[in-house]
């Protein structure tokens, strides 16, 4: 038996196991949508949120999203974003004390960093 190679290579182990759950997703909703559906509220309920697949428009990459709007909609902790604009890796901009993220400047930041665990 041959081992096949992740054929994602720049996935962190969350990443792989996130991709392996929305598979048995799929083949669950494909034979028991029913079920599926209850599941999914339950890890829903849960805030396990991610087991949702993703949906996103966007009409301006230049939109200026607080950390938690950016958490939701990446599955991501939004302390992780906080911690980004900390550190440098997006800008920080906002008024008020409530600091707000470019999109686009995630967006960038997140496939530096998927770019870099590839190579």
């Amino acid at each position: 038996m041959t081992k096949d190679p992740w054929p994602f290579p720049a996935d962190t182990p969350l990443e792989r196991a996130r991709r392996i759950a929305h598979s048995f997703r799929s083949a669950l909703l494909s034979v028991a949508p029913e079920l599926c559906a209850q599941l999914e509220q339950r890890a829903v309920d849960l805030g396990q949120s991610w087991v949702r697949p993703m949906e996103m428009s966007v009409a301006d990459l230049d939109e200026l999203l607080s950390a938690e709007q950016l958490g939701e909609m990446f599955t991501i902790a939004p302390r992780l974003v906080r911690l980004w604009g900390y550190r440098g890796h997006i800008e920080k901009l906002g008024e008020d004390g409530k600091p707000l993220f470019r999109l686009r400047d995630v967006i960038d930041y997140m496939a530096r960093t998927r770019q870099k665990r590839a190579a």
